[in-house]
């Protein structure tokens, strides 16, 4: 039997996505982010376990906050030293040997966002999407600037999108309640500040359509799905108590205060400004094709297509949880990083409208999809060959020899560099990353 045309469209699309990630990691900028140090505590678990160190491994496990991407942490790290061993510096006896192969760790790492494509057309498929709404969804979300940049960071937040796409995919079948919760449940421990994605997809798979079921499954579904969420949730919450006892628990508690580095009042606009700045062109060609789109099944007498249903109900649902917990409640304030989750659900609704326009189109079709590649390339070209400040600063140091240092902006957190001054008539001048910025 022949593979379907779309098989190998996704194909490509997933090859070449993987590959602009490994070289973006591979390209460096790794640790630019405070937030990246927590890789750390993934790389100090690893040691432990190869060593068969305990008391490194309890201090490794004894953190609650994103706890599942510790446990990635370590997995990557063990990539890391496999591959390692083909550079000819995979003797890690030699700590600077961590150091450099970290690029390689970045880049197995990546790979979570690259499976992210593969996983919403799995969702889409599963919805019922046929080949082309599929397609065009994957396409979309691999050509997201959002789906690509923070992929060669050591952040969690790819990873917690792949088990909040995985939940997705199981709810979308009445007997996966258990698995769909528990997914959703794994997505919240790898990166904590995906909290609202929990109740968003417990919802999505509770209104999820099931012909021949009652009404009163979708309660069924959303008490049993609840529960797998809970019990996920909870059991490492109870392991860290376990361990360490009520510290565990003060510092899970702190650490849930520290989401306040913003406006709180912003949280209604701040997803749209950062979509719009991040996405350009090509995010608001998308919108208009969903809103074209729309239009004319409106005028054909139909509703949205499924993949639309899914797709602008969990942006509203997610938008709607968001609000409600920054400008409503003051308790937790919007970041970019926050609003990610909104490309895959935009990604299913604008590959519906795509397919919806362009059916039956073929050089259209064709033209979209070079315009779409197009804008992707203008907007993914600048992150290639960047120079953050640890590249410079280590050339400057091969180079130069040891400057002083010196900022343009106060306030900002700073970390001397642990060298004498070797050329104090050299002033190296914001080599950081600038945060906060209090005044100039």
């Amino acid at each position: 039997m022949p593979v379907p045309s779309w098989n190998y469209r996704l194909l490509l699309i997933l090859l070449v996505s993987a590959a602009l990630r490994i070289g973006l990691a591979v390209d460096g900028g790794q640790f630019f982010f405070g937030d990246e140090n927590r890789h750390e505590r993934g790389v100090a678990l690893y040691h432990a376990l190869r060593t068969g160190d305990t008391a490194g491994i309890k201090a490794a496990l004894m953190r609650p906050e994103h706890i599942g991407f510790t446990l990635i942490g370590a997995g990557i790290t063990g990539l890391q030293h496999l591959t390692a061993q083909f550079t000819g510096q995979g003797d890690w006896h030699q700590p600077e040997n961590v150091i450099f192969t970290m690029p390689l760790a970045a880049a197995w790492l990546a790979l979570f966002s690259a499976l992210n494509i593969g996983l919403l057309h799995a969702v889409a498929r599963r919805a019922g999407a046929d080949g082309n709404e599929a397609a065009w969804a994957a396409l979309l979300m691999a050509a997201s600037n959002t789906g690509l940049y923070f992929s060669r960071h050591f952040l969690p937040y790819d990873a917690a999108m792949s088990a909040m796409l995985a939940a997705l995919w199981a709810g979308g079948c009445s007997r996966h309640s258990l698995a769909t919760g528990a997914l959703a449940g794994i997505a919240y421990h790898i990166y904590n500040g995906y909290w609202y994605l929990v109740p968003v997809v417990l919802t999505l798979h509770a209104l999820a359509k099931d012909h021949g079921q009652p009404a009163t499954s979708r309660l069924r579904r959303l008490l049993v799905a609840g529960t797998g969420s809970a019990v996920v949730v909870a059991l490492p919450v109870l392991i860290g108590f376990a361990l360490t006892g009520p510290d565990y628990w003060q510092t899970m508690v702190a650490f849930s205060g520290t989401v306040n580095q913003g406006l709180y009042a912003e949280g209604w606009s701040l997803p749209w400004e950062y979509l719009g700045h991040s996405e350009g062109l090509l995010g608001g060609a998308v919108l208009l094709a969903i809103v074209a789109a729309a239009l004319v099944a409106r005028r054909a007498g139909e509703a949205p297509g499924r993949l639309a249903q899914i797709g602008l109900l969990g942006v509203a649902l997610a938008y709607v949880w968001l609000v409600l917990f920054s400008v409503g409640l003051g308790k937790f304030v919007v970041y970019a990083r926050t609003v990610k989750p909104f490309i895959p659900f935009l990604g299913l609704a604008g590959g519906w409208a795509l397919a919806r326009l362009l059916a039956g189109r073929p050089q259209l079709a064709a033209a979209a999809t070079a315009a779409i590649c197009l804008m992707a390339a203008l907007q993914f070209a600048p992150h290639f060959g960047r120079i953050f400040p640890a590249e410079a600063e280590v050339r400057i140091l091969r180079e130069f020899g040891n400057p002083k240092r010196s900022l343009a902006v106060s306030g900002s957190l700073y970390t001397p560099l642990a060298l004498p001054v070797q050329r104090p008539e050299l002033i190296l001048v914001n080599a950081q990353m600038l945060y906060p910025v209090r005044s100039y």
